[in-house]
């Protein structure tokens, strides 16, 4: 949208994940030399990170990218569901009411506020976030806005192209579920109307009895798919898709080729999300 006016950065390299990555001082630096700083909205680490650029520079332009969007609470419906099927009287020892109690709670493990925040990976969140950097390119470069809102307008139509392209096909699909090791497409399920299990949760590795009741649930489905983000251990993504003969395909939701990834997630669960 920008196209030769600025020159954009990541803060977060490719394959680094935003919850564990600390930025270093020289990076810092290069933040707060910057015209601006856009920024999600509901990642923890991001809020300490615009904290300290307006510290340093009081009349620093920061923007929230996902003003006006609908957040999702931070929890998966299909989680929760194993969750209740494994709680137990108190007392009894058998190890599954931790996440029972979860289950009743909203998880602030990276969302701020208790939200989820992977909006990104979603066309109603691409489309959300694309008119704020329009309204943010605007304000700080008045002048060129005719440019912006032209270059905006041609992004809109790619994103409503792909949104096509991958309905069609997407909706034939005879099971409808998948398994992925951070919930990172709730959005993305719920505008295809796909059933996310989450292998991990608030940020944890399943417990035992967890994991083989989320085997037991995604074999009787006959789910086809379990995704694994690169920079996540693919231990129990492989082991749960050895147990119910799927697919491990490993995706990349932080990729700056939002929509290469967008067609590799759904070209995925084409060839493998049907049963038999």
């Amino acid at each position: 949208m920008a196209g030769d006016r600025y020159t954009f950065f990541s803060v977060v390299p490719v394959g680094q994940s935003p919850e564990t990555y600390d930025p270093s001082p020289r990076e810092m630096m290069r933040v707060g030399r910057g015209a601006a700083y856009f920024y999600i909205g509901q990642l923890g680490f991001e809020q300490m990170l615009v904290n300290s650029i307006h510290e340093n520079k009081a009349d620093a332009y920061t923007f929230n990218l996902s003003e006006g969007m609908n957040y999702h609470d931070e929890i998966e419906d299909a989680y929760v569901h194993m969750a209740d099927s494994l709680a137990v009287e108190p007392g009894t020892g058998s190890g599954g009411n931790e996440y029972a109690e979860r289950a009743g709670k909203k998880s602030h493990y990276h969302g701020y506020g208790g939200h989820d925040p992977h909006i990104w990976v979603s066309f109603k969140g691409a489309r959300v976030m694309s008119g704020n950097i329009l309204k943010a390119l605007t304000s700080i470069d008045e002048e060129n806005q005719a440019y912006y809102q032209s270059n905006y307008s041609r992004l809109v139509d790619r994103i409503d192209s792909l949104e096509e392209v991958l309905q069609k096909q997407l909706e034939n699909l005879s099971c409808r579920s998948f398994v992925i090791y951070h919930p990172a497409l709730t959005y993305f399920a719920e505008e295809f109307g796909l059933k996310q299990y989450s292998i991990e949760y608030e940020g944890k590795e399943p417990s035992p009895a967890l994991l083989k009741k989320l085997i037991e649930e995604t074999a009787a489905e006959k789910v086809g798919v379990v995704f694994v983000q690169m920079e996540f251990d693919r231990k129990h993504a492989e082991q749960i898709a050895r147990e119910i003969d799927a697919r491990t395909v490993v995706i990349n939701p932080l990729d700056y080729q939002w929509d290469k990834q967008m067609e590799i997630i759904a070209k995925a669960l084409a060839a493998y999300g049907k049963a038999d």
